[in-house]
């Protein structure tokens, strides 16, 4: 498995006692990740294609660099092999909260934080 951890690192310093949403992104759920950030920390993974390898890592950092709740809050993680059960022990395992909730980001819309 070849996985970049912290590949972008959130900027704030979190609570022990906050809860950190742990979530798999694919690229056209970008924008759905960059709401979730204005409410606690997140430890998101990507799951990259090769070949599509430069257009998404441009994408995704436009967005983290132009919204100024991802840089604070999101932890992301790159994933170049998938393993959905790898994924998710990566994101709860580096979770730097005590506790960590998963969440499709599919559902974060119709969820009343």
């Amino acid at each position: 498995l070849k996985v970049v951890l912290y590949y972008y690192r959130a900027s704030r310093t979190f609570e022990q006692n906050d809860i950190t949403i742990t979530t798999l992104v694919a690229c056209h759920r970008f924008k759905v990740c960059s709401g979730l950030a204005i409410v606690c920390p997140i430890s998101a993974t990507v799951h990259v294609k090769p070949s599509a390898t430069h257009a998404l890592l441009d994408a995704f950092h436009d967005l983290c660099v132009s919204s100024p709740s991802m840089s604070t809050y999101v932890d992301i993680y790159l994933a170049f092999t998938p393993s959905i059960e790898y994924f998710a022990e990566c994101r709860v395992s580096l979770s730097r909260t005590e506790s960590a909730m998963m969440l499709d980001v599919d559902f974060a819309i119709c969820t009343n934080f």
